[in-house]
């Protein structure tokens, strides 16, 4: 029965594995990048390095888009994770960053 039990269990783990593979989460995001930051800081203790983080931000201001892009070209850890894209869109896009998301 431990045999039987020890398989089922690496087969459990082998299904898990592939699902972190094909996971991303999707992140939009406007004018919050102390929020954002804090969202990534979360993100990178809570989730398997294989799932990638895909970052839509339409920020407005020069100096938000700054303080995002700095951060994340700054965290070694998000290297090779992640997607940041940042637009320009006018209020309630929220469709618009949705579809953006969709394309990775």
């Amino acid at each position: 029965m431990k045999d039987f039990l020890e398989k089922d269990g690496e087969r459990q783990w082998l299904i898990s594995s592939l699902m972190n593979e094909l996971v991303s989460i999707a992140i939009i995001s406007k004018d919050r990048p102390k929020v954002l930051i804090q969202c990534l800081e979360e993100l990178l203790l809570k989730t398997p390095n294989n799932v990638s983080l895909i970052i839509v931000d339409s920020s407005s201001s020069k100096e938000d888009k700054e303080t995002i892009y700095e951060y994340t070209n700054s965290k070694k850890e998000l290297a090779g994770r992640i997607a940041l894209v940042q637009v320009n869109l006018k209020m309630g896009s929220l469709p618009e960053q949705r579809n953006i998301c969709l394309k990775y």
